[in-house]
C-alpha cells in the first residue's frame, strides 16, 4: 500500500511540474520595448538538452526539457513521442499513455514503430497504456477507412538542393564532392549547416531533399515511403533514387571540376548512402556512414564483390536512443565477413548525431 501511496503522489506531484512549466506569461506581464521573445524559451536549446539527457538515462532531466520546447512548439509530434517514451522508462504508465494519445493526435502515427519501441516494455502490459493502445488502434484503422488505401505511381518533379563552393572555387582546380544525404523527416536546408565544418576546406558540398514528404506532422522528407524495404515498391523507390543522386552527381560535374565523389549519410541516410554505394560502386569513391545501418536482405553478393575496395567510414555515438550503436557494429561486421579492406571505425561519446571526428576522417581519407 505505501509503494502505491508514493507512486500516486509521484503523479500528481508530475502532473504539477507540467501545469507549472506550461503556464504562459500573459500580455500584460510583457513590455514591448525590451522583452526577448527567446529569452525564456530557446525552444533550439530545450530540445538539445533533452536529447543530451534522455542519452544519458536521464529520463526525468529530459521529460522537463521536452515541457519547455512544447511551449513554443505544440505541434512537435516527435517531442510529444519522446515525453512519452520519458515516462515509460520512468515506469508512469498513466503520462506516458496520455503523452503517447498526444503525440498521435499531433501527427505521429507510426503504430509498428510504437509497438515494438522498448521504451515502453515497462509499462506495456499496464491498463492505462493499454487502453492507450486499443485506442490508438481504432483511431489507425478509422483513419485508413476514410483516407483510402495509399498507393504509389513513378513520377518526375524537380527537387531542391543546396550547394557550397570553396570560397575562392578555382574553376582550374578539382575538388572533391561529397554529397549530404539528410536523415528521417530532416530537410536540406537544415543538414547543411554541417557546411560550418567544411567552409575551409577545398571542398564542394551538396546536399539534395529526400522526395517523400515526413508524415508524422511536421515539416520533413524522407528518402523512401513508408513501406517494406524489401517490397517491389520499395525497390523501384531505390531505383528512382539512385537515378536521382547520381543524375545530381552528373549535374554538378558538368558545372563545376569535380574528382572523387563520396557519400556522407546520416541516419536514414546512411542507410540510403550504404545502398548507393554498394550497388554503384563504379560510379563513387566512398561513403562516411553515420548513425545508420545496411539493410539486410537488398544488397546481392555481387554487388559486395564489386564494392569491395570502396572507402567506407562507418561513425556512431555509443549513447545513441534513436539507431541503436549494435547497427554500425553490424554493418562492420558484415563488411569484413565480405573483405573489404578500406573501412575506418569511428564511435564517439553522444548520441545520434554527425560526429566531427567522422568528418576529419573524412577530410584525410580524401584525395
Amino acid at each position: 500500500m505505501k509503494q502505491v501511496f508514493w507512486k500516486t503522489a509521484w503523479v500528481v506531484a508530475w502532473m504539477l511540474v507540467l501545469s507549472s512549466l506550461f503556464a504562459q506569461t500573459v500580455p500584460e506581464q510583457i513590455d514591448p520595448y525590451t522583452f526577448d521573445p527567446l529569452s525564456a524559451s530557446n525552444s533550439a536549446n530545450y530540445g538539445i538538452q533533452a536529447s543530451e539527457a534522455y542519452a544519458k538515462g536521464e529520463y526525468e532531466t529530459a521529460a522537463r526539457y521536452y515541457l519547455a520546447h512544447l511551449q513554443n512548439r505544440p505541434d512537435d509530434s516527435i517531442t510529444w513521442y519522446n515525453l512519452a517514451c520519458c515516462f515509460g522508462l520512468l515506469e508512469m504508465p498513466d503520462l506516458a499513455a496520455k503523452y503517447l494519445l498526444q503525440s498521435y493526435k499531433a501527427g505521429y502515427t507510426n503504430l509498428e514503430h510504437i509497438t515494438r519501441d522498448p521504451d515502453f516494455d515497462k509499462v506495456r502490459e499496464t491498463g492505462s497504456f493499454s487502453a492507450a493502445m486499443d485506442s490508438l488502434q481504432v483511431w489507425a484503422e478509422r483513419k485508413a477507412r476514410y483516407e483510402g488505401r495509399e498507393q504509389y505511381l513513378a513520377s518526375r518533379h524537380l527537387l531542391p538542393y543546396r550547394l557550397h563552393l570553396p570560397v575562392n572555387y578555382d574553376p582550374e582546380k578539382t575538388y572533391p564532392l561529397l554529397i549530404g544525404l539528410h536523415g528521417y523527416g530532416d530537410k536540406a536546408s537544415a543538414f547543411s549547416r554541417l557546411w560550418r565544418h567544411l567552409e575551409d576546406e577545398e571542398v564542394i558540398f551538396v546536399v539534395p531533399e529526400a522526395p517523400y514528404p515526413f508524415t508524422e506532422g511536421q515539416i520533413g522528407f524522407s528518402w523512401q515511403p513508408p513501406i517494406d524495404y524489401t517490397s517491389p515498391e520499395a525497390q523501384l523507390a531505390y531505383k528512382l533514387l539512385t537515378d536521382y543522386i547520381f543524375t545530381l552527381q552528373e549535374q554538378v560535374s558538368s558545372e563545376y571540376n569535380v574528382g572523387q565523389t563520396w557519400i556522407l549519410g546520416f541516419s536514414q541516410g546512411a542507410y540510403m548512402g550504404y545502398l548507393l554505394a554498394l550497388q554503384n560502386s563504379a560510379r563513387l569513391d566512398g561513403l562516411v556512414a553515420c548513425g545508420g545501418g545496411l539493410y539486410p536482405g537488398v544488397i546481392t553478393d555481387a554487388d559486395f564483390a564489386a564494392a569491395r575496395d570502396l572507402k567506407i567510414i562507418i561513425s556512431h555515438g555509443k549513447q545513441d536512443q534513436v539507431v541503436r550503436f549494435a547497427e554500425a557494429e553490424n554493418a562492420r561486421r558484415i563488411l569484413q565477413e565480405r573483405e573489404f579492406t578500406n573501412v575506418r571505425w569511428d564511435e564517439f561519446d553522444g548520441g545520434h548525431s554527425v560526429s566531427r571526428t567522422a568528418i576529419q576522417a573524412w577530410l584525410e581519407w580524401r584525395e
